[in-house]
């Protein structure tokens, strides 16, 4: 067959469209190829630098974990440290006296819990008259609590600072310190029983110290909690003498003094046992007290049994302390919200919450009918307790850690506090 010419153009023509358009494809695929390339090239380079990074965070993983531990040292080292201080301050808190105010509000009760007799109860005809009058100085650091006795035409006020005791007689006009006793412990509580001695405990060891006040010296020690012992207090059943001590081990222990030796503990608190109290209702001695698990728990001595737990909140308690209206008993409790709650021990009912301070409750005391309450914020509150009215406020120095009443024998009463300066401060009409 034989073509034309006209059909041959037709044929290369169509020939040279096929091959431009073949040559076209190649350069789009070479293009699209040389994309393809670079993409895989970026994305071997991001490869490459994850692949880096990752070594990078491998080789920072040991030094992570290192730093971790090391960074766990120090809190744990700092929270040990913050433990310590916190536990520095709590015992300067301490004050166990307030087992004594209880007992001179309703006479029927001395003979059954305190050796203190009847004559010590401090009254006062005008509260709004009491004023500074003088200070005991011999003390250079915090009071941390007080304590009492008598011998016959003497009475004696008894200190603790840090782990030195001081007897003063009270009877003398310039109040003369008589001795010094050296303890120890770094003193957070003490009490007195059978006249002439003198029980106490802190911070240092786990025993109880019990002091010959008419010899001066040590008698003996009791042993027996597994840490610090932060609360004391005294009753006497059926003619016997009875120490009660409360403990950072959780526990309670009753000591016979007669035998020296524990006769029971007492278990129930979560967290460090700080205030004792000692009252008596229908003829039956019962416990009270306070811990920082937040609550107040009520024993009966009778059967050595828990009768009752008052709930104080979600805060600790620092301050327990026990008065009498119309022979009824109740508690005062202070703790680190900053109030004072007022407990009805019969009905175990909360009556009132005295509210109103701006720093923390230290120290409670009661005599008559007025508590008195010192706070971190350098006043002495004076609360009309049968109508939780307060009546008077005092400015002092420094904040009172402790208090105590004394009637001397001309029946002149003083209101005593101790301070973080190391001074005792006297307040009479």
């Amino acid at each position: 067959m034989i073509l034309s010419n006209t059909d041959g153009a037709c044929e290369k023509k169509r020939e040279n469209g096929l091959f431009e358009t073949i040559r076209s494809g190649l350069n789009s695929l070479e293009s699209i190829n040389r994309e393809l390339k670079l993409e895989v090239t970026a994305q071997k380079a991001v490869i490459e630098k994850l692949n880096e990074q990752r070594e990078t965070f491998k080789s920072m993983i040991p030094k992570l974990a290192r730093k971790e531990i090391e960074y766990n040292e120090i809190i744990q080292s700092l929270q040990r440290g913050l433990e310590s201080k916190n536990a520095y301050i709590e015992h300067l808190e301490q004050q166990q006296f307030s087992k004594k105010r209880k007992l001179s509000e309703s006479s029927s009760h001395n003979d059954i819990l305190s050796a203190s007799p009847k004559n010590m109860v401090s009254t006062f005809e005008n509260i709004h008259n009491l004023s500074h009058r003088r200070n005991l100085e011999g003390h250079v650091k915090t009071i941390n609590v007080f304590s009492s006795f008598e011998e016959p035409e003497k009475k004696y006020l008894v200190s603790a600072s840090e782990e030195h005791i001081k007897v003063w007689d009270l009877e003398k006009p310039e109040h003369e310190n008589i001795s010094t006793l050296s303890s120890s412990v770094y003193i957070a509580s003490m009490t007195t029983f059978h006249e002439k001695f003198l029980a106490c405990s802190g911070l240092g060891n786990n025993d109880i110290e019990v002091w010959d006040l008419e010899k001066n010296k040590l008698d003996y020690t009791l042993k027996g909690h597994k840490n610090y012992v932060y609360a004391l207090t005294q009753y006497q059943r059926n003619g016997e003498q009875y120490l009660a001590s409360g403990s950072w081990d959780f526990s309670i222990k009753l000591w016979e003094v007669s035998s020296k030796s524990c006769i029971y503990t007492l278990q129930g608190h979560s967290g460090y046992v700080i205030s004792l109290n000692t009252y008596v209702e229908d003829g039956e001695i019962f416990l009270a007290s306070g811990s920082f698990d937040c609550s107040v728990k009520l024993w009966n001595l009778e059967r050595n049994s828990l009768i009752a737990t008052l709930a104080g909140g979600s805060y600790c308690i620092r301050k327990t302390i026990i008065f009498y209206k119309q022979k009824v008993p109740y508690l005062a409790s202070g703790s680190e919200d900053r109030t004072i709650k007022i407990w009805n021990l019969t009905n175990h009912e909360l009556e009132v919450t005295l509210t109103g301070y701006s720093d923390y409750v230290y120290s409670i005391v009661s005599f008559h009918k007025y508590l008195v309450i010192g706070s971190q914020d350098r006043t002495i509150e004076i609360w009309d307790f049968e109508k939780y009215k307060l009546l008077k406020v005092l400015k002092v120095p420094t904040p009172a850690r402790c208090f105590t009443t004394f009637r001397d024998e001309d029946d002149k009463s003083y209101l005593i506090s101790g301070h973080e300066n190391g001074k005792i401060m006297v307040w009479s009409e």
